[in-house]
């Protein structure tokens, strides 16, 4: 259900993540300072949130790449935004792990002016129509999507989903 995936959401990487990208980004006040956080950060070993996404790899997020291109497009000066790309160049001249989407929610929710810890919400909100379109494919199919794994016991009476055999995680590029 919506309701399951919002639950699993709250819990999940994309709420704690982007919350801490807002906490790094409040350590830049200026674009000049991205540079020095992102040294003394990996000089004390801290993984930078927001950055680098276990299915693209070494690549960038694209949708990240969209998302940072419209929030510069509509907020061009907003010191954070700015602040926020600037980290983005930073760890891209250090080698380091490429944007996600966690990183450009924040430059987005402060291009739109919305409060900090707002960039969560404002994922969960988009994906909802995503999740609402699974569960009724789902039901339609009676049949889970891209799942990544399957239950192999005993079907729970009434239960509308077929079980079947394990199979391995795989990466899921809509997460």
């Amino acid at each position: 259900s919506v309701l399951a995936a919002l639950e699993t959401f709250t819990a999940a990487c994309h709420e704690t993540a982007s919350n801490s990208v807002d906490a790094v980004s409040s350590e830049i006040t200026r674009p000049s300072e991205a540079a020095r956080v992102v040294r003394e950060r990996t000089r004390r070993d801290e993984r930078i949130p927001g950055f680098g996404h276990g299915y693209y790899g070494a690549a960038a997020d694209p949708r990240a790449l969209v998302l940072l291109a419209d929030a510069i497009a509509l907020a061009p000066r907003a010191n954070e935004v700015r602040c926020v790309r600037a980290l983005v160049d930073a760890m891209d001249e250090a080698g380091l792990p490429k944007p996600n989407l966690d990183a450009t929610m924040v430059a987005l929710r402060a291009a739109l002016g919305l409060p900090v810890g707002a960039a969560a919400g404002v994922f969960a909100v988009a994906r909802s129509a995503g999740w609402t379109a699974h569960v009724l494919e789902q039901y339609a199919t009676d049949r889970l999507l891209r799942p990544r794994a399957r239950y192999v016991g005993e079907a729970p009476e009434g239960a509308g989903f077929v079980a079947g055999p394990a199979v391995s995680e795989t990466r899921d590029a809509s997460a």
